[in-house]
């Protein structure tokens, strides 16, 4: 008889959850409003979830991994274009 241990799902991690949401959530604040400080809270959540998965042994690691690495690639796009764009206007400046 199998232990019923092994074959128990693991509880989702809320943390993780929310991590995904927030990085939907300033997905949209950055595309439509040109905000991208809510990025900072979407990595926040995605790296207590990750630690909370590790000491708590629950579920929802990979979607906290990949909430963290689209909430890093779309802040690497924020500082990207908000380089570009003070070069851009420091130039037409001087």
């Amino acid at each position: 008889m199998q232990d019923l241990q092994s074959t128990a799902v693991k509880p989702l991690n809320k943390m993780s959850v929310v991590s995904a949401a927030m990085t939907v959530v300033a997905i949209a604040c950055l595309v439509f409003f040109g905000i991208g400080t809510v990025l900072v809270f979407a990595v926040g959540a995605g790296h207590v979830a990750l630690q909370q998965i590790t000491s708590r042994g629950e579920g929802g690691r990979t979607l906290a991994l990949v909430a963290l690495a689209v909430s890093y690639a779309f802040a690497a796009y924020a500082l990207a274009t908000s380089i570009f764009y003070a070069f851009a206007l420091t130039s037409q400046l001087g």
